[in-house]
């Protein structure tokens, strides 16, 4: 008989394979993935968005363009780099500009996405319903208020909140976010990352005891932060 324990590891296990399968059903040929992505369902991304490892997608998030970091926490229901529509011409449907489109469509592109994709860096937090429109770039460890409009530059480790978004109010000193940026502790390995878990509770704690570590390149960025 399967004990307890067994069936929960089981269960946890596929549904870590459900997640993988999910990723790869919203991929349709996309780039290389990493396990460790999770996307649930009802999303809908575009095979040429870039996701890094362990970031995680809830539910009906629609990426269209752009790229996304390590580490990222996405909520439900965003909407990130969605195509915008020409507001010069005498109408914004592409019937006359998309040939790709799927209903009546033009016999050539005559008009072409102006802004770049949304680029999100490393460790950012984005909260429900918040939207980020093509030329949006968040920086690293920065934070999305739900329901939030994000049409540009977001430092790293600020708050933002609003239509459109502005900044709240910052995470840490300039000194401090600046030196975590460099550990880029998101790039760690696995096992360096379980070591250090404990200390991610306190920005000083984690730069120090990269500080004290013997041959760490983070080393003086800990004496610069502390």
């Amino acid at each position: 008989m399967l004990t307890r324990s067994f069936k929960i590891l089981l269960a946890s296990n596929l549904q870590r394979l459900l997640r993988f399968i999910q990723y790869w059903s919203v991929q349709r040929g996309g780039p290389d993935a990493d396990l460790t992505v999770t996307i649930e369902s009802g999303c809908r991304i575009h095979p040429d968005v870039k996701i890094g490892r362990h970031t995680y997608i809830g539910y009906h998030v629609h990426a269209d363009a752009g790229s996304i970091g390590a580490f990222c926490s996405i909520s439900w229901n965003v909407t990130i780099g969605a195509d915008e529509h020409p507001l010069s011409g005498v109408s914004r449907h592409p019937f006359w500009y998309a040939p790709d489109h799927p209903g009546l469509r033009a016999t050539e592109r005559r008009w072409s996405q102006s802004k770049p994709a949304p680029v999100i860096g490393n460790d950012v937090w984005i909260g429900a319903g918040a939207t980020i429109l093509r030329g949006a770039v968040i920086e690293d460890g920065a934070v999305v208020a739900a329901g939030a409009l994000v049409t540009g530059h977001v430092p790293a480790y600020s708050v933002v909140g609003g239509v459109p978004a502005k900044v709240i109010r910052t995470l840490f000193d300039d000194t401090t976010a600046a030196a975590l940026r460099e550990l880029r502790w998101w790039e760690w390995d696995t096992a360096r990352l379980r070591q250090m878990a404990p200390f991610f509770g306190d920005p000083a704690a984690l730069l120090a005891q990269c500080r004290q570590s013997v041959g760490d390149p983070a080393e003086k960025l800990g004496e610069r932060a502390i």
